[in-house]
């Protein structure tokens, strides 16, 4: 039997809405690649997908999660500033790319996870075509990788290795040509 190609397996499981988290080596191309599926998942959907890449690593709780602002009223909810890769997420199909995952600390990963699993940025509602993509350099690695809680780790196609060089290369030159 054949080993499908690791693009393959990526790309059917974000048209099939399936969270993935993308495991390789550093510096193999996994968070340049990224930005070419979104490409190709607005070819095969028809929807104009957009590409956020935003780097889990660097997130604050507050990046995340959104900042508090206090209420209008007195019986008013606590309403959240998102920052503009979230309120793309909310507004349109998009392909969102949280990249090295395992980095990030823990308060973070556990707001993303709610964002992945709920599909909800505080009471903002994901845009229901929008799809989620994360990289991650396995711990043996990686020293600043962290281990993933059950939860989130189990909301996540699992997939291992480096993109295809003729995937590579494509967006190279797409890149050097735009």
């Amino acid at each position: 039997m054949q080993t499908p190609n690791l693009m393959n397996v990526i790309s059917s499981a974000l048209r099939a809405n399936v969270p993935v988290l993308w495991w390789g080596e550093p510096g193999v191309g996994k968070t340049a690649v990224s930005q070419n599926l979104a490409r190709s998942l607005a070819d095969a959907t028809g929807l104009p997908f957009q590409f956020v890449g935003v780097s889990a690593a660097q997130l604050d709780p507050s990046d995340a999660g959104g900042i508090p602002f206090p209420p209008s009223g007195e019986h008013a909810p606590i309403v959240r500033g998102h920052d503009d890769w979230i309120l793309t997420a909310c507004q349109q199909p998009t392909l969102v790319l949280l990249d090295e995952l395992p980095r990030a600390v823990p308060p973070v990963q556990n707001i993303l996870l709610r964002l992945v699993q709920e599909r909800l940025a505080g009471s903002r509602r994901v845009h229901p075509e929008t799809r989620f993509i994360a990289t991650g350099n396995p711990p043996e690695m990686d020293s600043s990788s962290r281990p993933l809680g059950a939860a989130s780790a189990n909301r996540w196609l699992h997939v291992q290795g480096s993109p295809p060089v003729d995937d590579w290369f494509s967006w190279m030159f797409q890149s050097a040509s735009a």
